[in-house]
């Protein structure tokens, strides 16, 4: 077995000649993983991100999925956070947007949770753009804009400014 995660490197083996066999997109390759394995599809992709995390030496040739270009990228947003503004949860917006289509959903959801966890700002000033009133929580860390950092920088170089000067006059005094 595999470490903890119940994989045989039977199963290992089959999952790698699958990868090195195929050009389709990977979500497909793990669906027929998962069949002959007679193991859930995600849980066969959540073990191919940590195999290869593991083994980054590994050489596999599998086509790479299309990447979001900007445009894509923006009205996925759009579309979710003018959803939540109905009061419409991001799992029902995404639903939507991918008309119920089950792989387009997870390949949505995980970028809009990218998009979240990664640039914050972007949605904030995107909604801000397109007048749209939302909340960012959804587990993002609060991220500082670069105003922000220019203004703490500066406060602290005031600061120490200030504290050489009363260390400055401390030492006249000796």
């Amino acid at each position: 077995m595999h470490k903890n995660n119940g994989w045989s490197q039977d199963e290992i083996d089959i999952m790698l000649k699958f990868l090195n066999n195929s050009s389709k997109p990977k979500m497909e390759i793990f669906d027929e993983i998962a069949k002959k394995l007679k193991r859930n599809s995600l849980s066969v992709r959540n073990f191919y991100y940590q195999y290869f995390k593991e083994n980054p030496k590994q050489d596999i040739n599998i086509a790479e999925h299309k990447k979001f270009n900007d445009e894509e990228k923006k009205d996925l947003v759009l579309y979710i956070l003018r959803a939540k503004q109905k009061g419409k949860s991001v799992r029902f917006a995404i639903t939507e947007y991918c008309n119920g289509d089950m792989k387009m959903f997870s390949r949505y959801q995980n970028k809009y949770r990218q998009i979240l966890a990664k640039e914050p700002y972007y949605v904030k000033k995107l909604a801000e753009r397109y007048n749209i009133k939302i909340d960012i929580k959804e587990g993002t860390k609060p991220s500082k804009n670069v105003d922000e950092l220019k203004e703490n920088k500066r406060l602290l170089l005031e600061i120490n400014r200030k504290l050489n000067t009363i260390i400055d006059s401390c030492n006249i005094l000796q």
